[in-house]
């Protein structure tokens, strides 16, 4: 089955509800999305996020530290 095969299966099942959240969320596109200066937040989140910072820690232990079970993911 192809992934556009796969895609209608899934559209088909969802109920009626859905179905517009679905259009809402993709019908569109993105291109009507109006562009938003960031505010002070958003500019230390993205300053933040421009340090290179050598703060690691392996995926298994970040799941652990969430209290999920990586075997139920």
């Amino acid at each position: 089955m192809s992934t556009r095969e796969m895609a209608y299966n899934i559209l088909a099942d969802l109920s009626e509800e859905k179905v517009k959240a679905f259009i809402t969320l993709f019908g569109r596109g993105f291109d009507d999305i109006e562009e938003e200066e960031p505010d002070e937040f958003d500019k230390e989140l993205i300053a933040d996020s421009l340090i290179d910072n050598d703060e690691s820690m392996p995926l298994e232990d970040f799941i652990n530290s969430l209290g999920i079970d990586i075997n139920e993911i």
